[in-house]
């Protein structure tokens, strides 16, 4: 589950009226709706369980050339994702501590569920902006 927010407005995956009644569906919303201007931001909340979130910052809106559709273009990013389920930001500094600690006898299986997709999860800005182009082409 996700959900997008800017300032009171919360818009995601309207799965379970009893989960978050305050929740709009996202369906039909386009992200023009949250960034409407340069320099506008909004929240993405993945797992809202977990509760990661990312700011989404519009940097600049340029015009598409000819007649080509708009596409988003991510620009900049750093890191990698943590894997799924590491529960959230506590549980996943939790897990690298733990790994990082040499009296801790669980240490390697600890240190081996952490770095098992990390090629994967390495942020690859080439890669985020294909993905996006496939999607709204």
């Amino acid at each position: 589950m996700y959900c997008f927010e800017k300032g009171n407005l919360r818009y995601g995956e309207a799965l379970d009226e009893f989960f978050d009644s305050s929740l709009k569906d996202s369906t039909n919303i386009p992200v023009t709706m949250l960034l409407r201007k340069e320099k506008d931001k909004c929240l993405y909340v993945y797992d809202l369980g977990d509760y990661w979130e990312h700011t989404i910052l519009l940097e600049a809106v340029i015009p598409a050339e000819g007649d080509s559709s708009p596409i988003p273009l991510c620009v900049k990013g750093k890191g990698t994702c943590p894997v799924e389920d590491s529960g959230g930001i506590w549980g996943y500094t939790e897990m690298l501590e733990e790994a990082c600690t040499p009296t801790n006898p669980d240490r390697a299986e600890i240190y081996q569920h952490l770095m098992a997709d990390i090629d994967v999860r390495k942020y690859n800005l080439e890669a985020i902006n294909e993905r996006l182009s496939q999607f709204y082409s």
